[in-house]
């Protein structure tokens, strides 16, 4: 299995779980959450970002990375994604 295959079975993992501890905290409410699901979902929510982040990396444009390596210009980075239902706006320049 390549690194790719473990990525995609790790962040599938990561998902499944997300989507249980929303479903948890859901069933409390909002006002009600406990603390420890609370933390639990902005732990899972930042290792999902982190992990699709790593996959896009893995999956985006090779040759766009080899050239960023070769006149040294920093690799492209993604930032971690939003919570979800949490609304971006975006401004522009």
């Amino acid at each position: 299995m390549d690194n790719r295959e473990s990525l995609q079975r790790t962040l599938a993992r990561a998902r499944r779980t997300l989507q249980f501890l929303e479903q948890q905290a859901v069933r409390f409410g909002l006002l009600h959450i406990p603390a420890n699901l609370q933390i639990e979902l902005e732990e899972k929510r930042e290792d999902a970002a982190r992990l699709e982040a790593r996959m896009a990396e893995a999956t985006s444009q090779p040759q766009a990375r080899i050239a960023a390596l070769d006149t040294g210009l920093p690799l492209p980075r993604h930032g971690p994604l939003p919570p979800q239902g949490q609304l971006v706006l975006l401004r522009s320049r």
